[in-house]
């Protein structure tokens, strides 16, 4: 913590002389400039983006369960989930219930030292309904925002070797857990 001691001296050594002119001594200088500076640091500090992992609500598409099979395939160089005998078409109310829960989870396993885990960052992504030995899952496919030039909501997005800001898990909406996190290689 840095304490800034002011003294009525130092404000009472700038002024205005005769001839108009306002003068201030090299203490007062330095002192006003220091406390500026700390303003505006506290400022900057406050408006800083948040850090953490973002999941903007324009990134957000739902795949047609009849490109399902197509997108499992298309995840080149990661782990799709296996044993998958069905898809669907989850909920907005089942995604949004998903994204809420994903930002801590994926938090929870950074700091754990759990593995590989995707870097925090904006997320665009694509959500598919998957069915795992009769249990109803969300597949959700993620990439970094702003990487494509429109909304891929009937275009599979399967980069291959990309690199951990590529990658994929799901989530039961019944228990609320997360599994089968595959981060792409590459990197």
């Amino acid at each position: 913590m840095l304490i800034v001691r002011m003294t009525p001296e130092t404000f009472i050594q700038s002024g205005i002389r005769q001839d108009g002119k306002v003068f201030m001594n090299q203490t007062t200088v330095i002192w006003r400039t220091v406390l500026l500076s700390l303003v505006l640091v506290g400022i900057s500090g406050a408006q800083a983006p948040s850090e953490g992992y973002q999941f903007p609500p324009e990134g957000r598409s739902v795949l047609d369960a009849s490109l399902g099979k197509e997108l499992m395939r298309s995840q080149c160089s990661r782990v799709p989930p296996q044993g998958i005998e069905a898809f669907w078409a989850p909920s907005e109310h089942a995604i949004e219930n998903m994204e809420r829960r994903l930002s801590n989870y994926l938090t929870k396993q950074t700091s754990k030292g759990e593995g590989r885990v995707p870097p925090p960052g904006a997320y665009d992504r694509q959500y598919l309904g998957i069915v795992v030995k009769g249990i109803r899952l969300i597949y959700g496919n993620y990439f970094p925002s702003g990487r494509m030039a429109a909304r891929p909501t009937d275009t599979l997005v399967g980069i291959c070797d990309g690199g951990p800001s590529f990658w994929g898990i799901t989530f039961n909406p019944q228990t609320y857990r997360f599994a089968n996190l595959s981060l792409s290689a590459g990197w």
